[in-house]
Formats: structure tokens, sequence, C-alpha cells
């Protein structure tokens, strides 16, 4: 299909300006938009989107609603507008109401109870001095937040002694909502003497149903991903019955999707974290490794599933760093002909110069590859991040490896790599 016809908006948060500068290799006008009203705007959060190529950052998108054929949301905490758009009878690509999945940890974890799935041991608590009793006493915990993912994310609690000083700043941090925030504290998954191993589905699904080519892949947090594309009927059975038993629970919501599973030596598998947008990584890796993400998105917004074109079989990232980005303007410099394997958040363009606006954390970006042999695929993208410069630049390349290791070790508890 040709959409060169075709007007959309990619509503965005700041996170994902190279959905925008994917699809405006296809589509005839793309409008980008990331909320920047607020009671003392800042001109750093309307810069934002600007000066990418083939792309449009509006003031506000209501200016243009009788010319956008297609709305896409490529993060959460927009369902019910979502919901209403569609009530309007517009196509809109987005986890709507489905993004309660992640954002309510405590739900979640009931819904995945009633489909059948294994899960850990785990308590709800409200307020952090609840949470300080608790810690207090045990050791060996994962400390998870609902809703508010800009509080914190996942902690693992050790022992009290190292943890005291994370609560006690947090407590500074929250002030009074520190009283109310709920908070899921789980154990682990396996002992820690069985094999373990977290791998995960990352690709879209429409309506409940996955298309019959997807990817997964492993993980390091924070550092890199290495994942690949096959058959959804040859996935690992582990990860087939995560998917099915969860599927119910989308609705009829179009949207990308990826989970954090984890896996011992007993295959069970315990869905961790499910996430209802594009996740960073892999959404990056992702959006090179099809061809037809136009096509994906228009028929998806109408309720159809239509099948992926992969260009090749693996896919790896490395994630970028810097310190001096949690608070400043960064200028990024890189090889223009590197410019479709660089994925910049809070992207803009001024005068040619690629920038990262600064939004309280260090990840700014990442490198991406693909290709039909994975060493070669981790050697490209390993060349590719080393041509990067930024001020304060961090990247962890040997994270890869151990990706790998991992997706080695996965093969002894039922994944197949």
């Amino acid at each position: 299909m040709n959409f060169e016809d075709k007007t959309i908006l990619v509503y965005d948060q700041g996170l994902y300006p190279f959905v925008a500068e994917k699809l405006a290799e296809s589509f005839g006008r793309v409008l980008y938009f990331a909320e920047y009203r607020r009671a003392f705007p800042s001109s750093k959060d309307w810069q934002i989107g600007s000066g990418l190529i083939g792309v449009e950052r509006i003031d506000n998108p209501w200016d243009y609603y009788d010319e956008i054929d297609l709305w896409i949301f490529p993060d959460v905490y927009h369902g019910p507008l979502q919901e209403w758009l569609r009530g309007q009878g517009k196509r809109v690509w987005g986890s709507g109401r489905a993004e309660e999945l992640e954002l309510n940890r405590w739900s979640t974890r009931q819904k995945i109870i009633a489909a059948g799935l294994p899960v850990p041991e785990a308590t709800r608590v409200i307020g952090l001095s609840a949470l300080r009793e608790l810690l207090v006493e045990e050791e060996d915990l994962y400390v998870k937040v609902s809703r508010w993912r800009g509080d914190f994310e996942t902690f693992h609690h050790v022992n009290y002694g190292i943890t005291k000083t994370w609560i006690d700043g947090l407590e500074h941090q929250l002030g009074p909502v520190g009283a109310t925030v709920e908070i899921v504290v789980e154990s682990p998954t396996h002992d820690p003497e069985d094999t373990v191993v977290e791998v995960g589905y990352d690709g879209f699904q429409v309506g409940g149903v996955y298309p019959a080519v997807a990817a997964f892949g492993y993980e390091r947090k924070d550092a890199s991903y290495l994942g690949q594309v096959r058959e959804y009927d040859l996935f690992p059975k582990p990860m087939l019955r995560v998917n099915e038993a969860f599927a119910k629970y989308f609705g009829d919501a179009a949207c990308n999707f990826s989970n954090e599973i984890r896996i011992g030596e007993d295959q069970e598998p315990y869905l961790i974290d499910p996430c209802l947008r594009c996740g960073s990584p892999p959404s990056e890796s992702y959006i090179e490794i099809y061809e037809n993400w136009d096509e994906i998105f228009w028929e998806g917004s109408e309720g159809r599933l239509a099948e992926p074109i992969p260009k090749a079989r693996y896919m790896a990232q490395i994630v970028l760093h810097s310190e001096h980005v949690v608070k400043d303007w960064l200028p990024i410099f890189y090889p223009k002909r590197l410019g479709p394997w660089v994925k910049i958040h809070n992207k803009c363009v001024v005068d040619g110069q690629v920038w990262s606006a600064p939004g309280g954390f260090r990840e700014f970006g990442s490198v991406v590859a693909h290709g039909d042999s994975v060493s070669k695929t981790i050697d490209l993208v390993i060349d590719r991040a080393k041509e990067i410069q930024a001020l304060d630049l961090e990247m962890d390349e040997a994270s890869l490896e151990e990706a790998l290791d991992a997706a080695k070790t996965g093969e002894g508890v039922g994944i197949d790599w």
C-alpha cells in the first residue's frame, strides 16, 4: 500500500522521536507532538522533535484533528485519550486502557495468577515506612513501584544495611507522597543455585494476536540488547505459554509489546514485567529490522494484523549514557551515514547539529545494527558505537558478549537460540 497521501501523528513524551523519523520514510506527512505545557513551560520541552528530516514538530494536535489519518502512541499514560479517539472513529495505534497491565503491578499480578502462570511470592505495601519495616527483616527481594516509573526503577534489595541509604534518599525525594505510594516487593523467582535466564518477547500484538514472524531477545539492563527474528510457532515453549496465556488481557488494543520472563532449570516461566509500549531497549533495534512498520501501524489501527517483513535475523543494540545530559543539553556527533542506526531520546536538530535535551536521566540513546550472523552483527554495532562522540559518553560494549552468554545459557532451559 502507498501511504504518500496519509498524514499521521506520533503523540509522544520525548523518548521516541525515532519512530516519527522512521515513518517519515513512507508516510506523506508526519506530525510529532510531545507535551510541553505546564504552569511554567520550558523551551527545552517544546524543542524536542524539531528539526527532524520529514517530521513536523507541532504545538497542538487539535489544530490538525481533521487532517490526521492515524494517531500513533509509542508510550503509555494516554489510554483514556486513545479510547476517546477510537470512539470518534479515528485510527489509533496504542495500548489504550490495556496500559494498566504495565502500570498497575498488583492488579496485573492477579491477572497472571488467573491466567495459570507461575508468580514469585510478593507483598503489597503502602508507603515507605511500611517498606522499610519489611526490608529490615528480609534479604534478597525486588522492590517495584506501581504507575510512577519516574519515582524509581526496580531495586534489588540485598540487605537493609545496603538499602537503608536508598530508602533515606527516596523519602527525601518523594516527600509526603512517600506515605501513599504503592509498592510491590517480590521474592526471587528461582533458587540462586538454579540456572536462571531472563528473556523476552519483543514486537507487537493486535487484539491479543501475535504475528507469525516475531522477535525475542536478551537485555543487559541499561547496557545492551541482543535479539533474533524467527517464526512465532518455533518460539521456545515457555515463551509461547506466557504470551498465549496473557493475550486475553489486551482487549482490542493494537500496540507495541515486550515482556520480561525469567526461566530456571524447571523451565517454569515467570512473567516479570509486561511492557505495553516501545520498550527501550529493544524498540530502537526492531524499528529497523522490519521494513513495513507503516503497514503494521496502519492495519493494526483497524484491528487487522499485518505480518512484519524482516530484513535480517539478528539485531544488536548498545545503550549510550552521559552524566552531562541529566541536567544539560548534550550535542552528539557521528557521521551522517550512521543516521538510521543512531536512535536518540529527547532529540532535536538545530542548524544541522543533533542534540539530546536534558531529561533527568543518563541514558540518551542507542546504536543499533542487524545482520544474518550474530557475531558479525555484534561486531558491526560495536564498530558503529565507536564512532559516536559526546561529552561524558559511556557505553558497555562487553555487555553484548554477556547477552550472548545468556542466550547460550538459555539453551539449557529450553530457550533455543
